[in-house]
Formats: structure tokens, sequence, C-alpha cells
């Protein structure tokens, strides 16, 4: 529409005489806020030209005014009685015409096509509606004709300008796919704001944020083309977007940061209904750092005082050990087993304890997590939290606590392997033999 825009008129001609059924036109302005005009009912099967002001004609104490530029989304007949139905007719629309501010008058369509033109289909009453174009006009250059069927009252049915209209590319959540039997590709038929829109799949995703995809099913489509499509067949107001996400700049203050959430809160004329702010979530919900140092601290002397009795009983059992076979080590000396052969010896029987014993604590500790970890991955209701809980083992943390394993049981292995070179074969056979 014209920059100054200050009227829109369109000339019409009904078929029959329809008192209770209004013509109205759904403008967007430039914040991409619908209006509703009624520019007149359908009282007179003459040519008839219907005209509003698109400013003058807005109550006082509505605050919303359209911001320029207009834009024209739809034209569509209603049925004002809620009592009523609509009854099935017809509409020539010869032209669509704006008036400046200026006073002066320009078309803005004159339907000499209808290339362009579309069926609003956003209830079911309107699938066997359609346009065509037509002879019959007030100027004799054609005309738009707008057939529809009966349907339910106070509900927009019309045309509306723009490309053809194809589905929406939509995502579909896993469990959408699931439980719907759907798949990648299909078009649907969905409900927005309770208008029918036509969306097709064009992939799937596993989670989204603020989205509970464990327990629902959700399909996601652009703001701007859903927004569009639900809002040029509305009557009142507009569907809107009920939940914005906001980002600060980088090198935002804390104070900054705090003055724009009590602004967003005490927004007038239309305050918001709540406001969430993650940095004070999560600073609720942030451990004290020294109790989290603390915690630390404790894990750390755990598992130091885990890995000081597991070296002193393995030091007690080579000890123990050494002590009962001393005489058994000797004999082998004596029947002609090296000392390099010993030794290995020793380190082969201590090696095999060793892995035997780390992979089966590792094993067990796998299995214990597995029954036992679980159990965190629910919230205080029972419910599974979202994402979910997924248990990982920190490898690298793991092989180096493996790795001071190692270490100890290597110097006590060492320390065995001394005494043995130390052993007196004279004093070991006499002690066997008492």
């Amino acid at each position: 529409m014209p920059e100054n825009t200050r009227a829109l008129g369109v000339l019409v001609k009904v078929d029959r005489a329809k008192p209770s059924v209004a013509l109205v036109a759904r403008i967007r302005d430039a914040n991409k806020r619908y209006f509703t005009y009624e520019l007149g009912t359908l009282d007179s099967t003459n040519w008839t030209f219907k005209e509003v002001e698109l400013f003058g004609s807005r109550r006082p104490w509505r605050q919303l005014f359209p911001q320029r530029p207009l834009s024209l989304m739809s034209v569509s007949i209603v049925e004002t009685n809620a009592r009523g139905e609509l009854d099935p007719g017809s509409i020539l629309l010869d032209s669509i015409k704006a008036r400046r501010s200026t006073g002066e008058v320009e078309n803005i369509e004159t339907f000499s096509s209808v290339d362009g033109w579309h069926v609003l289909k956003n209830v079911p009453d309107a699938e066997k509606d359609r346009i065509e174009l037509s002879s019959v006009s007030a100027k004799g250059d054609g005309s738009l004709l707008y057939a529809w069927s009966g349907g339910s009252p106070i509900t927009a049915r019309g045309v509306y300008p723009g490309a053809d209209p194809s589905p929406m590319p939509a995502l579909a959540s896993v469990s959408f796919l699931r439980d719907s039997e759907h798949s990648i590709g299909d078009n649907l038929t969905i409900s927005l704001g309770g208008r029918r829109s036509s969306v097709r799949i064009t992939d799937s995703f596993d989670y989204f944020p603020t989205l509970n995809t464990i327990e629902d099913k959700f399909i996601l489509v652009g703001l701007e083309p859903a927004l569009t499509n639900t809002n040029i067949g509305a009557l009142l107001g507009g569907i809107t977007p009920n939940e914005i996400w906001l980002s600060a700049e980088p090198g935002l203050s804390e104070d900054e940061w705090s003055d724009l959430v009590i602004s967003l809160k005490n927004e007038t004329p239309f305050p918001i209904g709540s406001v969430l702010d993650t940095r004070d979530a999560l600073s609720k919900a942030n451990i004290d750092p020294l109790v989290k140092a603390g915690w630390k601290a404790l894990l750390f002397i755990a598992f130091g005082a885990i890995l000081l009795l597991s070296a002193i009983g393995f030091v007690s059992h080579a000890y123990v050990s050494f002590r009962n076979r001393e005489v058994q080590f000797a004999l082998m000396r004596t029947i002609g087993l090296s000392m390099n052969q010993l030794i290995s010896l020793i380190w082969l029987e201590q090696a095999l304890i060793i892995i035997v014993g780390m992979s089966l604590g590792t094993w067990m500790g796998a299995r214990l997590g597995a029954v036992i970890m679980p159990f965190l991955g629910s919230d205080d209701q029972g419910a599974q939290v979202v994402p979910p809980f997924i248990m990982q083992v920190d490898w690298t943390n793991l092989l180096t606590t493996y790795l001071g394993m190692v270490v100890v049981f290597t110097l006590v292995i060492v320390g065995v392997i001394f005494l043995i070179r130390r052993m007196s074969l004279n004093r070991a056979l006499r002690l066997g033999e008492m």
C-alpha cells in the first residue's frame, strides 16, 4: 500500500444481498502487527464501493495504531450473526483502492488477472471455495469472482495475495515421528492458533531447548511463515509469540543486566507475564566454591586412603607370601634357576594378580554404576530429566589413577625382588629342615 495511505476501499458486487455478512480487510503494519478493518456489509446487489478509514476510525482508548508502511494481507467476508450460518454465495471484486492523506485515490489492484491471488483455507469449510477471473466488472476490464460454500459464523472466508501457497518446512521430534508413524518428506495439515496450516517435514530432531521431547511430541516451523499463515485469516488481534529468548552483548556489566531485567518486568503499557533470568537461576544453583573445594578435598582424601590401604594390603600379601615361600625360592636356586629367571617368575606372578584384580574391579564398578547411576536421571517427580542422564567414564582420570596404582605395585614388587636377592640359600635350606 502507498506510504501515506489514509483509507482503503474495495469495489464489490454480491450475488444477493446479505445484510449480516461483512466485508473485512486484514492489514499488517511495519512492526508486523495485524489489524482487521470492517469495510461494510453486503446489503446491496449493485456495485458498491466499501471504504474504511485506517486511522481516524480507531477508538481513542486503543493505544495501538498501525505503523506505516502498511500491507494488505487478505480480503474476507464474515457472517456477523453468531447464531446463524454463513450461506453459500459469491462476490465480485472489481478493484482495491488506497486514498492518500492528500485525497488522491490510487488503484493498488485492478484484478485484470487473478494470478497471485489464492483462497484462504484456514478452516475446513473453505476446502470447496474457489476463485476465477470474471468478465463482469464495473468498467469492463474484468474482476475476481470468489465463490464460497456454507460454513460457520464469525469466521473469515476470503482471498489473499502472494506467491503460490506451499507447505511450510517443519522439523518434527523423533517422538512425533515414532508415535504418528509419519516420516521425513510427508505433508501434514496442522492447527496453529486454531487455524489450519500445511507443513512438510524436512528433518527430525531429538532435543530442543525448553521442550520435553521424551514425554511430548513437537513440530517446529519458522516464526515468520507461521505468523503469516495464522494471522492473514484471523479476525481479532493476531497470533503473536508468547516467549522470546534474549542474549546480552559481550561486556554487559551486572548492573546493566539487572536494569534490563527490571525494565522488562516493568514494561508498559503491556506488562510481561514473567521473566526468567538464567544468570540468576544459575547463580542460585551454583555450588559455593569453598563447598565445592571441600567436596573435592574429601573425595581426594577418600580415594587416597583407598589407594594407601590397597598398597598396604598388597605389601602385606607380598611379604607374607615371600616368607612362606622362602624355602621354595631357595630350592629353585639350588636346582639351577638363575636369579634373573626367579625374578621373571616373581614379575609374572604379581603382574597376573594385579591385572586380574584391576580388570575385575573395573568390570564390577561399571556394572554397579549401570545399576545405581540411572536413578540420578529422574527429577523429584520421578520423571526422566531432559536432556537424559548419560553415564560417561572419564578415561583420562581413570587411567591416571591406574597409572598411580601400577607405580605403587611396581615399588612393592621391586621390594620383594630386593628381599629375594638378599636371601641366603644356606639359611633358607636350614630353615626348611627344621
